[in-house]
């Protein structure tokens, strides 16, 4: 009996964590305009934005925090510097 309760308690415990994270919201779409193309990718809280495949945008709380260009950097440049992130 208590092995079973056990049992049950766990099941409850993981399909909580699963909905949680899931709850996060995953983030994947694409915008075309006169402007260019944008992709959106990432979670709810923290996602990248790029744009005609050359310019990658951080967002993070729902504030552009960092950019790349594609041709010239592999890392993102943070605005205020990577201390403050």
């Amino acid at each position: 009996m208590a092995i079973a309760f056990v049992g049950i308690f766990l099941l409850i415990v993981v399909a909580l964590m699963y909905f949680r994270k899931k709850s996060t919201g995953k983030i994947d779409g694409a915008y075309m305009s006169e402007e260019g193309t944008f992709r959106v990718k990432g979670r709810g809280n923290r996602f990248v934005i790029r744009k005609d495949d050359r310019f990658e945008f951080l967002v993070e709380d729902g504030v552009i925090t960092a950019c790349k260009d594609l041709t010239r950097h592999k890392d993102f440049v943070y605005y205020r510097g990577k201390e403050d992130v």
